[in-house]
Formats: C-alpha cells, structure tokens, sequence
C-alpha cells in the first residue's frame, strides 16, 4: 500500500469519526431536550415512573455544584484559590491533584458527601439541582445488541 493510498484511508476515516461526533453531538442535545420534558411531564402527570421494553424511567433531582456568583464555569473551578484553600482547611487537601485540580466526578461526590451529612458549604459554592431521569443504561445497550 502506497503512502497516499494509507494517508487517504486515514483521512476517510477521520472524516467519518467527525461527522459521527457531530451527529453524536446533536444526538445528545435532543436527548437533553427529551429528558427535561419528560421530566416535566412526569411533574405534571405527578406518575412516579413509567417502564417501556424492561426499562424504567423515573424522575429524579440530583445534586450537583458550581460556584457562586459569575464564577460558574467549570473550568474555574482550578482557578478558585478559596476552593483549594477551604478543602485544605477542613482536612481534605488529598483531593487536589498536584497542579492544583479536583477531577469533576471526585468534587461531585465530596460535595454531595459532605452536604449530606450536613455541613455547610463555603460562600462561593452554591448547590443546585439537575432535573434527570434514571434509567438502566446498559439494559438501553442490551436492547441494541439484541
């Protein structure tokens, strides 16, 4: 196989896995749009869940964090010298990584940890609530398989 044959090949391929993204991508933002009317609708209808080909759907609000004030961007976030600060204060300085980062999921998790067995949160961290609906995703995928 020839240098230009490969380097062809390869770009076909990247230009597939691109629009493959961009369909994903789309894909996603009607997902988003889907699961926060079905939410609603289940508000509406006050039906607790619902179950279509073994897969339950149900309303949940799950907690998550930003920072309060303009601050809210998720890159931030290793910005904020009070965040790394205050988790130094209270013990929990392990968290960060050596360039001075939490990974998104572990800020998560303690966050929700710690609110849930009642502390406070510091002033320049506020909690929110996501509206989602749970569902199995890898009964989703064994459908697909089928």
């Amino acid at each position: 196989m020839s240098v230009e044959k490969t380097a062809q090949d390869f770009l076909e391929l990247l230009k597939e896995k691109e629009e493959i993204e961009r369909h994903l991508k789309s894909l996603n933002k009607e997902i988003f749009k889907l699961e926060q009317n079905l939410y609603d609708e289940f508000e509406s209808s006050s039906t607790d869940s619902i179950e279509i080909d073994g897969i339950k759907f149900e309303p949940q609000l799950k907690p998550t964090y930003q920072l309060a004030g303009n601050d809210n961007g998720a890159q931030k976030w290793d910005n904020k010298e009070e965040w790394f600060a205050w988790l130094k204060e209270i013990g929990e300085g392990g968290l960060i990584k050596t360039f001075e980062s939490v990974p998104w999921n572990t800020r998560e998790r303690f966050l929700r940890d710690w609110v849930e067995e009642g502390n406070n949160l510091p002033d320049f961290i506020q909690e929110k609530y996501m509206q989602n609906i749970k569902y199995n995703k890898s009964a989703v995928k064994r459908l697909i398989e089928c």
